[in-house]
């Protein structure tokens, strides 16, 4: 009989661990991917399904381009009261939407960054078999906010690059304000421009267009090339500054020493009157 007993206990534990271990397959958590622009609120849904036991308590994990470590960083208690562990720069901007008697554990995140995108983890902690979770990953979108048009260092050709930051990448258009480039002397190549070759004809002003299906953004840049002639013409121009100052400076000098050139001039023409007058009556 007490054989009996004991091969009936064993059976019935089996019973129960068998009923556990096929009800825990049964038990998931649902939720999905999320996408959102750069300054928008997202909600991050998480429900556990298939199952009546007892809830312990909900975790939020996060590992984001902010945090690259997984962490945690909110627990939810079964009376809906919730604790932040660790912010990590979500501080003020996340809110507990979900309902724990329901086996819901939704949050919502505010004024979404481009810090924030990376991958978060619902975990549910049920008794008495253990937690479930899923991973949600979060994309923030972010549309082009500024473009710089910079002249590039690392070619020796007339090269201007485009760059803007922008999630996804941006795609850039550049064009001329006004009229048409010359095809055979400029090439636009994505984001960057060649000059290929350099004469006054491509004076103007550039632009460059950065877009993604979230927004645009336009830099420009103003493009002089010097020819030929105006370099002969701006030379001239400095050798007769170069004279007028020099012919300035020379009759500085001569007034300073009291000697102006007029009155040297006058002077010297007196004394040959004088010496001329002088010889006149010498003769007579």
């Amino acid at each position: 009989m007490r054989r009996a007993k004991h091969v009936m206990e064993a059976v019935l534990c089996c019973v129960i661990l068998l009923i556990i271990h096929r009800s825990s397959e049964s038990i998931q958590v649902i939720g999905g991917s999320r996408t959102v622009v750069q300054g928008e609120d997202v909600d991050l849904f998480c429900s556990l399904l298939e199952t009546d036991e007892e809830l312990e308590q909900i975790t939020w994990q996060k590992r984001t381009l902010e945090e690259p470590d997984n962490h945690n960083f909110l627990l939810i208690y079964p009376t809906g009261l919730t604790d932040f562990i660790s912010s990590n720069g979500l501080d003020g901007r996340v809110q507990f939407l979900g309902n724990p008697k329901e086996n819901i554990g939704s949050i919502r995140i505010t004024a979404a960054r481009l810090l924030d995108e990376g991958t978060f983890t619902c975990v549910f902690s049920v008794f008495p078999s253990g937690a479930y979770s899923i991973e949600i990953p979060l994309t923030v979108q972010d549309p082009p906010q500024t473009v710089n048009i910079t002249l590039s260092e690392a070619s020796q050709a007339t090269v201007f690059l485009c760059v803007a930051d922008s999630n996804p990448k941006a795609i850039y258009t550049w064009t001329r304000v006004g009229q048409p480039w010359p095809q055979s002397a400029v090439r636009a190549e994505g984001d960057t421009l060649h000059l290929i070759s350099l004469s006054s004809e491509l004076n103007g002003l550039y632009t460059c267009e950065a877009s993604n299906r979230y927004g645009r953004a336009t830099g420009s840049q103003y493009v002089h090339v010097a020819s030929n002639t105006s370099a002969a013409c701006w030379v001239l121009l400095v050798i007769i500054f170069l004279i007028v100052v020099a012919a300035a400076g020379l009759i500085w000098y001569r007034w300073k020493n009291g000697k102006c050139l007029w009155s040297s001039f006058m002077g010297d023409q007196q004394f040959e009157v004088q010496s001329q007058v002088e010889e006149d009556e010498a003769g007579v």
